[in-house]
Parts: C-alpha cells; sequence; structure tokens
C-alpha cells in the first residue's frame, strides 16, 4: 500500500534541513559551561538587520529550527533567555538557500557580564 492511502492518512513529512528556507542548529555549552543536561526548550529568535524574522524554541535535545527563511542576506540567531546568552552571526546567500549544522555557544547570562 503507497503511502497515504487506505485507512490510515499519512501525515507530511516534518521540514528537513535540506528544504528551501530551513535554518537548523543546536544550543551548545560554550567550553566554561558544563550543564549538567541538554539546552532545552530555551527560546530562540533569528534576526535580519536586527528585526526579528522568527522565533522558535529548542528541543529536548538543544536543537532548533527555523523554516520558510527565504530571503537572502545577513542574520542573527540568538537565545532570548534572561539566564542564558549566546549568538551567531551567519548568510543566506541565495532566495530559499538553507543552513544546517548552526551552532549558539550558550553560557550563563552573568559570565557574559
Amino acid at each position: 500500500m503507497a503511502r497515504g492511502e487506505g485507512p490510515l492518512k499519512a501525515m507530511e513529512d516534518p521540514p528537513a534541513a535540506g528544504d528551501p528556507g530551513v535554518v537548523a542548529g543546536r544550543l551548545e555549552p560554550a567550553a566554561t559551561f558544563a550543564p549538567s543536561a541538554p539546552i532545552a526548550f530555551e527560546p530562540v529568535v533569528l534576526t535580519r538587520d536586527g528585526v526579528v524574522v522568527a522565533r522558535t524554541t529548542s528541543d529536548a535535545h538543544g536543537a532548533f529550527m527555523f523554516v520558510k527563511i527565504e530571503q537572502p542576506g545577513e542574520y542573527e540567531a540568538r537565545i532570548a533567555s534572561d539566564r542564558l546568552v549566546g549568538a551567531t552571526r551567519f548568510s543566506i546567500r541565495r532566495p530559499g538557500g538553507h543552513v544546517s549544522d548552526l551552532r549558539l555557544d550558550v553560557r550563563p547570562a552573568t559570565a557574559a557580564q
């Protein structure tokens, strides 16, 4: 039986890092920060020219994904937390381009001051 046929309806596949307009990455502890668990369920924002274009939350393993980011340009992904800091800059070179394996080195906010 082909997918989507029969009594059970198949759901669409979730977006993957190879799909157009996808930015995917992971929150990673900075070298001087050793949390006892993954950096999970933290808000992450994506900005372009200082304007927020998307928001998401990291999953249980610290991974995050933004979908339908199709404009080329310079972007910054950053954790949006009062207790943690971390950001990374990157470029999307062509419309619908994708970025995968983005890494945000995260550390406690007090260590950044």
